[in-house]
């Protein structure tokens, strides 16, 4: 699984293991990336807040083609206090309508 992310001016691409990344959450708001989890897991994690991820596109394998989310879509996240996942439903990735997510 890899996602895109529009970093700046550029996209930068992240995977499904944690790697040190920063992501910015809400305006002024950080956490740190800490890979893909299972839906069921993430509705089981004391203290965890479904969030709206910013990324751009997703794709399962490194030749598959990247899937486009339009800007009314977003992947869901899933926040704790150790940081933030983007959340799977049978491994692929779980996209909502923004409107339906939580801001924080």
């Amino acid at each position: 699984m890899y996602f895109k992310q529009r970093y700046n001016c550029y996209f930068r691409e992240l995977g499904p293991h944690p790697d040190g990344v920063i992501l910015e959450i809400a305006p002024d708001q950080f956490a740190k990336y800490q890979g893909c989890i299972d839906r069921s897991v993430a509705r089981i994690l004391p203290g965890a807040r479904e969030i709206a991820l910013d990324f751009a596109g997703w794709r399962l394998r490194e030749l598959d083609a990247w899937q486009w989310l339009s800007d009314d879509r977003a992947l869901v996240g899933c926040l704790i206090e150790q940081g933030v996942f983007a959340v799977l439903d049978h491994q692929r990735p779980l996209i909502k309508n923004r409107s339906r997510l939580p801001t924080l």
